[in-house]
């Protein structure tokens, strides 16, 4: 079925009325930021601990596997990554807490918007107020062709021969 629009039988006016009002603002700190920048610290602590100081190729004494310079990263990464993301996010709340503290107030402009109805109408109208409704025709959708696939030929194109 296709969509349908309906024509509006009523306009709508609106009045606005304007107040000047007094609202406190106080700076808080992003912590998306916050939190971004401890996980890229954390990586870059991880990358420098990995390369910094030399493994050795002998087993792990408790396990008694041999880790790769990329296991040993991940591992640290899991760990710096945590840590660094604990400690912006402490850092952010700490900030918070002590630049939430100093407030101002400002002088805004309120202004509130109030919507009515108009029930005078320049359209047409049914006599069972009810809208009149508008059918709407989809537009046909776009053929599409594919071209055949390798090592296969396409029928001809009067059809199938025998």
């Amino acid at each position: 079925m296709a969509p349908e629009a309906q024509i509006p039988r009523h306009r709508h006016e609106t009045t606005s009325t304007d107040e000047i009002v007094g609202a406190r603002v106080r700076r808080s700190p992003r912590y998306g930021a916050f939190l971004v920048f401890g996980a890229v610290l954390g990586i870059l602590v991880a990358m420098i601990l990995t390369f910094a100081f030399d493994g050795t190729a002998e087993p792990s004494p408790g396990t008694n596997v041999v880790y790769s310079d990329g296991q040993v990263f991940g591992f640290l990464a899991l760990i710096c990554i945590s840590v660094g993301v604990l400690v912006a996010g402490v850092l952010a709340l700490v900030l918070d807490r002590t630049v939430g503290r100093r407030t101002r107030t400002v002088v805004v402009d309120h202004e509130t918007v109030v919507e009515h109805e108009n029930h005078r109408d320049n359209g047409p109208e049914l006599d069972d107020g009810e809208p009149i409704v508008l059918n709407q025709v989809d537009p046909p959708a776009p053929s599409v062709t594919r071209p055949p696939a390798p090592g296969v030929t396409p029928p001809p194109a009067d059809g199938p021969r025998a």
